[in-house]
């Protein structure tokens, strides 16, 4: 099994709450065989929109 968790801190630096919490998850559900990715949202240039790709740019 693959797990992604979509990391949605706000904290470009430094560790926040909510990816100690996102590493820990990732740590048990671990240890039952599943690979696990986390993506820090706030690493990825993503803009605000309607559509599916908002231009150049847009992770």
């Amino acid at each position: 099994m693959k797990t992604t968790i979509l990391l949605g801190t706000l904290k470009k630096e430094g560790i926040s709450n909510t990816q100690t919490l996102s590493e820990f998850f990732a740590s048990v559900i671990g240890k039952h065989g599943s690979e696990t990715e986390i993506i820090k949202l706030v690493d990825l240039n993503i803009l605000p929109g309607t559509y599916t790709d908002m231009g150049p740019g847009d992770d």
